[in-house]
């Protein structure tokens, strides 16, 4: 019962939807602390799905589901791979009024699944999994009905057993169908 009553929210936001979509994002990231000790700063890559609902007003919902890859090595050939999955719930508020164009900020948090691979060329040194709280705040531009373009900064809890924070910058580029 509990289960269905944490829907109620989202069944409502459906209900009052005037705009229903669903996209496609690709993702470019930095990070810093543990995560760009561990991958020597590399850079993370990733895609991923949403869907959009707005009332056809200046707030909205997107509900996003994506991956990132951070692939790393060193100068002793040792690679590291760090992965991460996350679904995250993102509340969006468009500064023009409606979600066709225009500027808007986007404030999201989420839960992700963490998996980090080192290994030389013989042998597996380290294979973790951990959960992690996420969250992230940013700009965005809707260049028009389809493509959008957005700079955020995120935060995660932890990405490793043993250590800590994971946090970085990301540019997102965004399609609507």
């Amino acid at each position: 019962m509990r289960r269905v009553l944490l829907l109620f929210p989202l069944l409502m936001a459906v209900g009052q939807a005037q705009e229903l979509r669903w996209g496609m994002h690709a993702i470019g990231s930095t990070s810093s602390k543990d995560l760009a000790l561990l991958t020597h700063d590399a850079t993370g890559f990733g895609m991923g799905m949403h869907a959009f609902i707005s009332d056809a007003g200046s707030e909205a919902l997107r509900m996003r589901f994506e991956g990132q890859v951070f692939p790393a090595s060193d100068e002793k050939g040792i690679k590291t791979r760090v992965y991460e999955g996350a679904l995250t719930g993102d509340w969006l508020h468009y500064f023009s009024g409606r979600t066709e164009s225009g500027p808007y900020s986007v404030l999201s948090m989420g839960f992700g699944h963490w998996r980090t691979r080192i290994e030389d060329s013989t042998q597996v040194l380290v294979a973790e999994h951990k959960n992690s709280f996420l969250a992230s705040g940013g700009l965005g531009w809707q260049l028009g009905r389809t493509f959008g373009l957005e700079a955020q900064a995120w935060w995660a809890n932890h990405f490793r057993e043993n250590s800590g924070k994971a946090q970085g910058y990301s540019a997102i580029l965004t399609i609507r169908f």
